[in-house]
């Protein structure tokens, strides 16, 4: 069986939509006025091609290994081991219970890759693994939402920064310098803080950031235990 020009043509296709997308982003993004803002998002941009490219040279290499236990199954099934592994006639039953092993052994591993390479987290793995292991062998940390209720930048005067820290939320976690580079300097010469206030699963904080310095809310002391 030969895969090697549907997979190069895949490759080469998705390869160009994922280009596509990323230069039609990149240039909305640098319309917008605030070029920190911009520059998060393009990194998130870049970051997220480079996973959707992880992902598609995996699934290529777990296709071939899926190909590879289709031509060990199927043999068994026909009770001949000759190199045919196309369709044949009167042996239907035999290809479809090799397509259904090999399937049903392959497309987990796929969904299990690519949600770790996509989340860069081992949770949707561990709770699709419990499914089929005694309860409580794989912890998960429960589902929490952040929630940006206000933020403000400055001294006696102050920009308001809500919006764009809540465009800066990446799986429910902000990491964020108190900075004029942030949304610009509101009190020239004058010392300055950002003021955060926010939500983790239902309860309410505050965080004081001076200038310069950076924060990561939440933080592990405001997130729910790990549920067994």
């Amino acid at each position: 069986m030969n895969f090697e020009s549907p997979i190069i043509k895949t490759i080469s296709t998705v390869a160009d939509i994922i280009t596509l997308i990323g230069v039609i982003t990149a240039i909305g993004l640098f319309k917008k006025r605030n070029h920190n803002v911009v520059a998060f998002k393009i990194s998130m941009l870049l970051q997220y091609m480079l996973r959707s490219a992880i992902i598609i040279i995996g699934t290529t290499f777990i296709f071939y290994i899926i190909a590879f236990l289709y031509s060990f199954i199927l043999p068994m099934f026909k009770g001949d081991w000759g190199k045919d592994l196309y369709w044949e006639k009167d042996k239907e039953i035999q290809h479809l219970l090799a397509y259904v092993i090999s399937a049903c052994i392959g497309l987990p591993v796929v969904w299990i890759f690519s949600t770790i390479v996509w989340t860069s987290s081992l949770r949707q793995t561990k709770i699709f693994l419990n499914h089929f292991l005694p309860k409580g062998t794989l912890s998960t940390e429960k589902e929490y939402a952040l929630e940006i209720i206000s933020a403000t930048y400055g001294s006696k005067k102050t920009i308001d920064v809500t919006q764009l820290l809540r465009e800066m939320v990446v799986n429910n976690s902000l990491t964020v310098t108190a900075s004029n580079e942030l949304a610009g300097d509101p009190d020239v010469g004058v010392g300055k803080k950002m003021i955060i206030m926010y939500k983790v699963g239902g309860k309410q904080y505050q965080k004081r950031v001076a200038e310069g310095y950076s924060i990561t809310i939440p933080s592990t002391t405001e997130k729910p235990e790990p549920e067994t």
